[in-house]
């Protein structure tokens, strides 16, 4: 088993933001970081998890007419606003600077320690014991970039017999990863993703439905007790 490495502690991590105008915060947590590099320079995006839009504080019914799915994603600058709107599952997405909308974005992102595994039995043996798993998968030679998604590992799959596994979960933040642009959020889309080796990764884009699948490197993460803070 490899060294401790250090990885996001989505269970305890958040961001909070308070739109422009109000003196509510409105506090999430977190379904993906992704983490854009391209030579010294690096921008993170944040995924908050998805919620159904509510009148909030409201007196009556308190979910939208007509009902839909509202999820945030953030970096430093700029923000993209995803709504679904049930059951057709239209899509009425708006972009722009975090300074327009929002007075600002608190985010506290935890870390822990944890161990990569490092085949497929391991992956296997670290299910069986019902240790947390994370993953973080990065993609290469992206517009001259490198593009990393870290989550957590909602649902899995394991045989040991056949010394298989299978992740399956979401949702997580995508850009296109063929023509990724640093400090863009209008790119990214909403994602569920699939894989079951080291090598490569299913995604399906939401709610259009569109799959693809994507050579790329995956690393599964078992995690550890300790954890540390890096509130920003």
């Amino acid at each position: 088993m490899s060294p401790h490495e250090s990885i996001v502690d989505f269970d305890n991590s958040f961001a909070t933001f308070i739109v422009k105008g109000s003196s509510s915060y409105g506090r999430f947590r977190l379904e993906s970081v992704t983490t854009v590099r391209r030579g010294n320079l690096s921008e993170e995006y944040l995924l908050l998890a998805p919620v159904m839009a509510c009148d909030v504080y409201g007196n009556g019914r308190l979910f939208r007419e007509p009902p839909y799915m509202y999820q945030a994603l953030f970096s430093g600058e700029n923000f993209k606003i995803f709504r679904t709107y049930l059951p057709g599952m239209r899509q009425d997405n708006s972009n722009g600077r975090v300074e327009e909308l929002f007075e600002g974005l608190k985010k506290s992102l935890r870390t822990k320690d944890a161990h990569r595994l490092s085949d497929k039995n391991e992956v296997i043996s670290a299910a069986m014991a019902h240790k947390p798993l994370s993953a973080r998968i990065m993609f290469k030679g992206v517009s001259d970039s490198t593009v990393s998604v870290e989550f957590p590992i909602k649902h899995l799959n394991v045989h040991p017999d056949q010394e298989a596994f299978q992740v399956e979960t979401g949702t997580v933040a995508i850009p296109d990863v063929d023509e990724c642009a640093m400090h863009r959020t209008d790119g990214y889309n909403v994602a569920y993703v699939a894989f079951n080796s080291f090598d490569a990764a299913d995604i399906l884009v939401f709610p259009q439905g569109i799959t693809f699948r994507k050579e790329c490197i995956v690393s599964i993460f078992a995690h550890l007790m300790e954890e540390n803070i890096n509130v920003h």
